[in-house]
């Protein structure tokens, strides 16, 4: 990775992953899931947090594991971002949730009925790279980052991703969270 600064690695890394086609997107979410919910029901996630994937950033498909989940008796946390005040409203999850697309593609809450993150068990986080150690490169904005903050000691935090780990990035900054496990169509990985 040489002399990449963080933003442009960023602009690089999604750019590939705009570029995956549709047929090798749906096998890599199939194997994504499989191996999420192999840790998922490892760690027994109670409360789970999922994110809402942007499809067109090629985001792991999150909606299989939620309605999974959701019918086996999990409390599921999902969100609505505030871009005005940089923040995350987070809601539970149920059938009855309207969703509706963001100005970014991300689908988001209408309305419902508010979560208590205190009691999240494990929080499924997007990103665009990580490392093997759990150094994660997300978007930019530090929105997952300031949410995980607000989460208990003890939450599972889990980094999801299409492509494979890279070995270690230089550029890890002092308030980036590093995840608890990392999960991609290839591996299931405990971060050290």
């Amino acid at each position: 990775m040489g002399g990449l600064t963080k933003t442009i690695f960023r602009r690089e890394i999604l750019s590939q992953k705009r570029r995956v086609c549709a047929h090798e997107y749906e096998k890599r979410n199939r194997l994504f899931a499989e191996n999420a919910r192999t840790l998922l029901d490892r760690l027994d996630a109670s409360v789970l947090h999922v994110y809402l994937p942007i499809v067109r950033n090629r985001e792991p498909d999150t909606f299989p594991l939620l309605q999974h989940y959701y019918r086996q008796g999990a409390t599921v946390v999902v969100t609505r971002t505030l871009f005005d005040k940089a923040e995350m409203l987070h809601f539970q999850y149920n059938d009855q949730l309207v969703l509706e697309n963001n100005s970014f593609g991300i689908p988001e809450p209408v309305t419902g009925e508010p979560a208590n993150l205190d009691l999240v068990t494990a929080v499924l986080v997007p990103l665009l790279a990580a490392d093997k150690m759990g150094n994660r490169v997300g978007y930019g904005k530090g929105y997952y980052d300031r949410m995980l903050h607000l989460l208990p000691a003890g939450a599972r935090r889990i980094g999801c991703s299409l492509s494979p780990l890279f070995d270690c990035f230089p550029f890890v900054e002092p308030h980036d969270f590093r995840m608890d496990f990392c999960i991609t169509p290839f591996e299931i990985t405990e971060c050290l």
